[in-house]
């Protein structure tokens, strides 16, 4: 399995003004330094929830093995799926194939097969499947939930606050902070 980061998110959950607010900055001479605690802050939210927060698009490749014939589903990592933009394949003859939206659906965090349809004929043992899909809460910050935007906030306190420290505590998180994130974390199965 392969996963890519395709279209990164237009913009971030917190602003330098609420990060600036929070952090009780109050001189533009680290602003370049909150704006990248805060992408940092964000990276390591979504990767410790396995969600993403604002709209992203993200391209996931799966082997001849991964995939389950069996299963009627494929789990898509990165949760709060907003939409399926392709699912392409390589069929009997080895050239792509576009398996058309009218065979599945998504559920929840799952691309599930319809009823009425089959999977693909596949050809290739190593990146057979190639599906492409949008995930996040939504194009604009005010649709991240509160909870997350404040563990961010903490976490981006924390960085400013230790951006010298090469101590080991700088890489324990605040309990607070995940506290905040743990009722939104979802697991790999």
């Amino acid at each position: 399995m392969q996963l890519a980061l395709v279209t990164l998110p237009a913009t971030e959950p917190v602003t330098l003004v609420e990060a600036k607010l929070y952090t009780k900055v109050d001189t533009s001479a680290d602003d370049d330094l909150l704006t990248s605690l805060i992408t940092a802050a964000r990276q390591y939210a979504e990767q410790y929830t396995l969600r993403a927060f604002i709209n992203q698009t993200w391209q996931l490749t799966l082997d001849y093995d991964e995939f389950c014939l069996d299963s009627r589903f494929i789990n898509l990592p990165r949760g709060n799926i907003q939409s399926i933009t392709s699912f392409t394949y390589y069929n009997t003859d080895n050239t792509s194939a576009v398996f058309a939206n009218t065979n599945y659906r998504l559920s929840d965090n799952r691309l599930v097969l319809n009823d009425s349809a089959d999977w693909p004929v596949f050809s290739r043992l190593y990146n057979a499947v190639t599906i492409e899909y949008v995930a996040g809460y939504g194009t604009a910050a005010d649709k991240v939930p509160r909870s997350i935007k404040q563990a961010m906030l903490m976490l981006i306190d924390h960085y400013y606050i230790n951006r010298n420290a090469a101590t080991s505590s700088v890489n324990q998180m605040p309990f607070g902070v995940t506290a905040l994130l743990q009722p939104f974390r979802l697991f790999a199965l």
